[in-house]
């Protein structure tokens, strides 16, 4: 099932007058800017990283072309788009093509600088921290055509890798889960990552111990052997106990979200788990022009 991240980009968008017209009034108010805000009037205000908005201070990556067969205009490549957490995007103003075509854009975060468009993306070992959360939540936005229009065109991102969520639950023994601590432990932290075909390898790099945020884990896709510890969970006694992986492994499937609920006993732990689809990180990112 493949989840869309509807962390909705509002593309607003007004035709910028030709050179030959500088003399006539524009019409509506309309000069051709392609502005790009994200919609989140009702953000959640939680302990955890919000899944439902693109947080101040992240970036986007834009690539953006004329549809048309033979291009007559052309854009600078990786354009950075900046959020203010709120609804709105900042970055170098584009237009559209004066020969009055539509355009095809793609996108991706978070935003990468280099040249090369294939590289290594890492998650995060510490996501208790919210900006390396949001840096591990890698995400794209597929190449769609977008006509020339006022009315709002909204960008869809996809998310390209794994959640985990857990809830902790006292169990047999009855311990003291007060001050408990969560990792997710012998995951492969990396893939390779192409920004222009939105694709990822698979899991590479040296296994590594997450710390969740409130509201989960990113991990990338791949698969976990059998008798494999996964999941430790320290008391603030001191004790450590561990999940492992039962017979047959676990797949962990990019664009989904696996659920634990963990039940603690004082010698050990069971869990259930359920796996759903990673739900939208943004409302909907409209786009508005004007």
């Amino acid at each position: 099932m493949k989840t869309k991240l509807l962390s909705a980009l509002t593309l607003s968008a007004v035709l910028f007058a030709a050179c030959s017209n500088d003399n006539e009034e524009p019409a509506d108010n309309w000069n051709g800017e392609i502005h790009l805000t994200t919609a989140s009037a009702d953000l959640r205000m939680t302990k955890a990283a919000p899944d439902d908005q693109i947080a101040s201070g992240q970036q986007i990556g834009l690539y953006i072309s004329e549809d048309a067969l033979t291009p007559a205009v052309t854009y600078m490549p990786n354009l950075a788009h900046t959020a203010n957490g709120s609804g709105g995007l900042t970055g170098t103003t584009q237009y559209y093509p004066e020969t009055g075509s539509g355009v095809k854009i793609s996108g991706y975060h978070p935003y990468n600088s280099g040249l090369a468009d294939v590289f290594d993306f890492s998650v995060t070992a510490d996501q208790s921290v919210n900006a390396n959360y949001y840096n591990s939540d890698l995400l794209y936005s597929a190449e769609a055509n977008y006509a020339r229009q006022k009315t709002a065109h909204t960008l869809t991102f996809d998310h390209l890798l794994t959640k985990i969520t857990y809830t902790l639950v006292a169990g047999s023994g009855s311990p003291d889960l007060s001050g408990a601590t969560v990792k997710i432990i012998n995951t492969l932290p990396t893939v390779e990552f192409d920004r222009i075909a939105g694709t990822v390898s698979a899991a590479k790099g040296t296994v590594t111990a997450i710390t969740p945020n409130a509201g989960g884990a990113i991990i990338v896709p791949q698969t976990i052997a059998a008798g494999t510890k996964l999941i430790e969970v320290t008391l603030a006694s001191g004790g450590t106990l561990y999940h492992t992986v039962p017979t047959g492994g676990v797949n962990f499937a990019p664009r989904q979200q696996y659920n634990y609920a963990i039940t603690v006993n004082l010698t050990g732990i069971s869990m259930s788990t359920s796996v759903t689809p990673w739900q939208p990180v943004g409302k909907q990112v409209t786009a508005e022009m004007d």
